[in-house]
């Protein structure tokens, strides 16, 4: 089911964006350069070593992947509370208002 989100527009030339428009939307803001440096390294490390074969062993390979995995989440979860955090207190339409000006005076 999908929830449509109207903002006060209801005519034949408008789509309007549904619940996962908005996700999109807010993921694409907070993680759009991707993980942190330490953390890339962290996952790229831990698919060579799967890659190559060195470690075989089950509860290595369940370490490996659950200390990564862990880290990507708290990750995530801390982008998301920071998103909250912005988007209740006004600081991410500021944010946003800001670049905007900042473009328009490059131009």
């Amino acid at each position: 089911m999908t929830n449509f989100l109207l903002y006060g527009r209801n005519d034949s030339d408008f789509v309007p964006a549904d619940n996962e428009d908005l996700k999109r939307s807010i993921y694409a803001y907070y993680c759009q350069n991707g993980y942190p440096n330490d953390l890339q390294k962290s996952i790229d490390s831990a698919t060579q070593l799967l890659e190559s074969g060195d470690v075989t062993a089950e509860s290595e390979i369940n370490d490996l992947l659950m200390a990564v995995t862990g880290a990507a989440d708290i990750w995530a979860f801390w982008m998301g509370f920071k998103a909250c955090a912005d988007i209740m207190t006004g600081s991410l339409f500021q944010r946003i208002l800001i670049s905007q000006d900042d473009e328009e005076d490059d131009e």
